[in-house]
This record gives C-alpha cells, sequence and structure tokens, in this order.
C-alpha cells in the first residue's frame, strides 16, 4: 500500500487517537487557556485551530462543566462562518447537559438556519438543554405539515422532545404516528414513549415484576445523584435501546462514581429476546451519552435469559 492511502482502520489513525484522548479530558484549569486560543486566532487563517479547540473545550465541559465557559463556546456559533465548523460544534454540544442559566438563542437561531447541515445538527443539539426555549425550538418542526419537505427536521425535533418534552407535546407528536413515511411515524412513536416513562405517564411498567438484579454503577459524566426510580434508557444488545426503571437496595439515591445493588424492570424486554447472560455489562444512558452501567447478577424474567446461561 502506498504512503498515505487510507487503510480502512480507523483504530490507529492519530486523529482518531487524538479525539478519543480528548475525550477523557476533565481539568477544567485548562478552559482558560482554550477560550485565549480561540480568541487569539480569529482570522481566517485560524479555523482549523478553533475547530479543535472547540472539540477539546466541548470534552472538557462534557466531564466538567463551567456555565461560564459553556456560554463562551455557545455565543461562539454567532461568530464562525463555515457550515462544517458550525455543524461541528453543534454535533458535539448536543452530549453536554446545558445548565438553565445558559443562553441558548445562538443554537435557536442555528435551528432555523437556511444550509441544512448546520439546522440538522443543531436540531439534534436541542436535547441537550431541558429548558423551554429549547422545547419551543423543536415544536417548531414538529408543527410542520410538509413531512416530505422536512422530513429530517421532523425526526430529529422529534428525538429531542422524546428527551426534554413533556406531557402535553404528546398531542403534537401524535400528529405524526400515522405518517406514511416510517422513520418519522417511528421517531414520533419512540418520542412519545420516552415521554411517558419520563413523566411516569405511562404506570403499565409498575405492575410487572422486576427483570433482572444487578449492580449498577454511575460513572462521573452525570453530575448529579440518580434517585431510586430513576429510568434512563439501556442497551439490552447492540443498537436496542429501551427504558428500565431502577430501584437501588437499601439507598434512595446513588451519587456519580458510586455504585449500588439493585433491580431493573424494563419497559420493552421482548425487543432483545434471550439477549443477557450473569456477568453482561449493559450500559445506559441520558442522550447519547452513557452515564453508567448495570452488571448482571441475577436474571428473573426468562424471556431475556440467553439460552443455555444459567440465572443466577
Amino acid at each position: 500500500m502506498r504512503s498515505g492511502s487510507f487503510s480502512g482502520n480507523t483504530d490507529n489513525d492519530p486523529s482518531w487517537l487524538a479525539h478519543r484522548e480528548a475525550e477523557k479530558l476533565d481539568d477544567a484549569g485548562l478552559l482558560p487557556m482554550l477560550r485565549e486560543l480561540i480568541e487569539a486566532n480569529s482570522s481566517k487563517a485560524g479555523k482549523e485551530i478553533r475547530k479543535n479547540a472547540y472539540f477539546v473545550m466541548e470534552s472538557l465541559l462534557k466531564n466538567n462543566m463551567e456555565p461560564s465557559y459553556c456560554q463562551f463556546l455557545i455565543d461562539c456559533l454567532r461568530k464562525e462562518c463555515d457550515k462544517y465548523v458550525i455543524s461541528s460544534m453543534l454535533d458535539s454540544i448536543k452530549c453536554l447537559h446545558i445548565p438553565r442559566e445558559v443562553n441558548i438563542e445562538p443554537m435557536i437561531e442555528c435551528s432555523r438556519n437556511d444550509k441544512w447541515q448546520i439546522r440538522h445538527s443543531a436540531i439534534n443539539a436541542l436535547w441537550a438543554s431541558n429548558s423551554e426555549p429549547s422545547r419551543e425550538a423543536a415544536r417548531y418542526w414538529v408543527r410542520q405539515t410538509d413531512e416530505k419537505t422536512f422530513k429530517y427536521e421532523l425526526i430529529f425535533a422529534q428525538a429531542s422532545l422524546g428527551y426534554i418534552g413533556e406531557p402535553q407535546d404528546i398531542e403534537l407528536l401524535e400528529k405524526h404516528v400515522h405518517s406514511r413515511i416510517r422513520d418519522v411515524r417511528d421517531s414520533a412513536q419512540y418520542a412519545i414513549n420516552n415521554i411517558k416513562t419520563r413523566w411516569h405517564v405511562d404506570v403499565a411498567i409498575q405492575d410487572r415484576p422486576q427483570d433482572i438484579e444487578a449492580i449498577i454503577t454511575f460513572n462521573t459524566s452525570r453530575k448529579t445523584a440518580a434517585s431510586d426510580g430513576y429510568r434512563p434508557p439501556h442497551m439490552l444488545a447492540p443498537g436496542v435501546l429501551t427504558t428500565g426503571v431502577q430501584h437501588y437496595h437499601g439507598e434512595s439515591s446513588v451519587a456519580p462514581g458510586e455504585s449500588v445493588h439493585g433491580t431493573i424492570t424494563f419497559l420493552s424486554p421482548e425487543c432483545a429476546p434471550h439477549s443477557l447472560w450473569i456477568g453482561k455489562e449493559i450500559p445506559f444512558q441520558e442522550g447519547d451519552r452513557i452515564v453508567g452501567k448495570a452488571v448482571v447478577t441475577e436474571i428473573m424474567n426468562p424471556l431475556l435469559l440467553k439460552e443455555n446461561e444459567p440465572r443466577i
């Protein structure tokens, strides 16, 4: 293979490895330096420097949120002109948990940008802010009736509402559950199910027996304790997510970085039959951010038990 040709394997690519290392950063002391670097390279010639600095800042904020720097980062959306830089920034911003005091108006402006790359990334990023302005920006697109023209805007907006929407949004989403476009229809139903489970609207799961016992561990990407009854999406199998209700033995809450024994009842265990075994790690997440894992110690639901595996 000639030098410089693409091998198709990203595992050892320096750029990919650098990005993965950046995602591990948690030293908030680097934030002032990054801000200075961005401001000192405001010219067109400094675009790549700014783009890389944005990514590192976003990674730091993901692991150690500082509202003032989060605001600085979002305000930079108005200063950039390159659609690819802005889209890349938004794709990373969606992984943050944006504090309510941060003004997300620049993101909302991007959600109606005439360039689809920016618009789609911004609509996707709305779920990072659990605020009324963010919800209303998503509702704007869900209210659209031309499903063919605004197919992707609808899909992304409905996905965001699934994570930040409120019960009153269900009626709006129901207008699309019978869409002729499968992805629009499915995303609307998924959003409705997510809202119902987050707001305890659907109580059917409360009457079901527990599916598994597990050791439940939270990483430090979540900054607040999770209360008993916490309901994140769990990845039972690759690409298969379902809400699970966690109950903790002897504890009312679990702090970031801590572990507890508990049970999990899944909303739709039938979506991943025979996918679990003792010792399997089940990631759970908020948005697309992994916030913890559950290591299976006992399987009470035979539907989930992998064939020829013991339950305990």
